[in-house]
This record gives structure tokens, sequence and C-alpha cells, in this order.
């Protein structure tokens, strides 16, 4: 057998070798948030409230609370469980000023975001919801009538509402807090 046969058939096997290791490195990407044993959301569970406001300190070097978060921005989290109902997020938004809001599961990925430019009339009323739970609320609606809130059907039940408000001065940080503890968080229960 000759130099080329022998590379020839050593061919495939290379490349069956390369794309079991390519899957194997890509599988495990994909499941270590789920396995982590140090998330995110398990960190925000021990300094945060549960469906209520929390402003978080602003971030330093010394005081990271999740990775490429901006110094400008004013942080507060909203944690939720839906099993305890639907969470209900309510406050005004300053025309012009940036503030961001968006919902996670409680692995990090976000499922909805909004920012001020998609406020009705400056505000937001935002009720966040398990299927099961969309599909009790829309029973008690009127048929003529749509209902005065956004609704959003989460895929997971436990999660946190993450809000920013950018503060473009050292200075302005304490308005854009001032900003975030406007929103409230609450607990609803359907057919109220």
């Amino acid at each position: 057998m000759t130099l080329a046969e022998r590379v020839l058939r050593f061919i495939p096997w290379l490349m069956g070798v390369l794309f079991l290791a390519g899957l194997v490195h890509l599988t495990s990407i994909l499941v270590m948030p789920r396995l982590a044993p140090h998330t995110a959301f398990l960190r925000l569970e021990q300094r945060t409230a549960l469906a209520s406001l929390s402003l978080l300190e602003p971030i330093s070097a010394q005081n990271i609370i999740a990775p490429f978060e901006d110094p400008a921005m004013a942080l507060a989290i909203c944690r939720f469980d839906l099993t305890q109902g639907p969470l209900h997020v309510r406050g005004r938004f300053e025309t012009g000023q940036l503030t961001l809001l968006s919902l996670h599961d409680r692995f990090g990925e976000v499922f909805h975001s909004m920012s001020e430019r998609s406020a009705i009339r400056g505000g937001i009323d935002l009720v966040i919801l398990t299927p099961a739970q969309l599909a009790m609320l829309e029973a008690y609606d009127k048929e003529d009538e749509l209902p005065s809130e956004l609704r959003v059907s989460a895929h997971s039940p436990r999660g946190f509402v993450l809000l920013r408000a950018f503060a473009p001065q050292a200075g302005d940080l304490i308005r854009a807090q001032e900003r975030l503890n406007a929103i409230t968080c609450t607990t609803d229960q359907i057919g109220r």
C-alpha cells in the first residue's frame, strides 16, 4: 500500500473525529449555562426580593453583577416566580431619557425587550404570565375591548426583569436611579 492510499484511507476517519469533536464542543458550550452552579440568577436571588423592584449598586471594577454591563447605566432588577401569579410592571418613562427593559428567564435568556420609545403615552403597563395564565386572563376579557396592558407570555415560570436607565454624566446617576424607582413590580391575581 502506498503512502497516498494510506492518507486517503485515513481522511474519512480524521473527518469523523473532527466532526465529533466539534459536535461535543458546541454541545458543551450550549449546555454549560444550564449546568453552571453559580449563575447570575442565583446571585440576584441572594441580593433582591421577589416581585419587588431592587436598585443595584453602581457598576465598578469591584462590583460586577453581569459581564459587559455599562457603568453609565443605572440598574434595577425585579425577580419573578409566576407560580405565585402574574407579574405586573407599571411606571412612567421620561421622553428622551434612554430607559431599557428586558425580560429574562432564570438562565439569562432574553424573551422580550423594549425601550422608552415603545411606551404608550409615556407609560408602561406590562403583565408577564405563563401560557396557562394568559389563557385564563383572556377568558375574563370582554369580547369587544382590547386589553389595556401589554401581555407577555414567559416560557419559564422563574426569571427576572432587568431595567436600565442611561446616565450620560456621572452626576446623572441619581436621576437615572429615580427614573427606575418610579417603576413598580407586583404579583397580581387573575380575575381581580
